[in-house]
């Protein structure tokens, strides 16, 4: 995805870009994109909007995923250093899918435990690691796609 490729590389303006084009041309899907960008801005350690586009996305597509995206924004807080807003943010997702009666719950939170047992250990700076082997998986660099 041209998203990943452009803000993988730093050219968040035209991943931006690219996310409105890509919500434009394919609307349904939407929900994938906000996931995408959200993934791009906490690859490249912009938090904060990362934590903003994954509940943006939640709060719009609450069905994607399962609302995985909650999970994202709270791992996004908690790699800009609020582990307090960070675990309400996860608790909340964490209750939502209870009252689903969603059977992966258990999962679900042995990933969140995975992620703030890295915090604990060695701080904001390990959450992006431990982050993308329990939620992501951060494209391969790739070459920029030919105009």
């Amino acid at each position: 995805q041209i998203i990943y490729a452009e803000g993988l590389q730093g050219n968040l303006d035209l991943a931006g870009k690219a996310f409105a084009e890509y919500v434009r041309a394919v609307p349904r899907e939407e929900p994938n994109a906000f996931d995408s960008i959200g993934e791009v801005y906490f690859f490249v350690g912009k938090y904060a909007e990362a934590e903003r586009q994954f509940l943006a996305g939640v709060q719009k597509f609450p069905a994607f995923q399962d609302g995985i995206g909650k999970l994202k924004a709270a791992a996004s807080r908690l790699a800009a250093g609020d582990s307090k807003g960070a675990e309400a943010i996860a608790a909340d997702y964490l209750d939502t899918q209870r009252r689903k009666e969603n059977r992966n719950v258990p999962a679900l939170q042995a990933v969140w435990k995975q992620i703030t047992g890295a915090y604990a250990v060695d701080g904001a700076k390990a959450v992006p690691d431990a982050v993308e082997k329990a939620l992501m998986r951060r494209p391969a660099p790739s070459q920029r796609p030919p105009s």
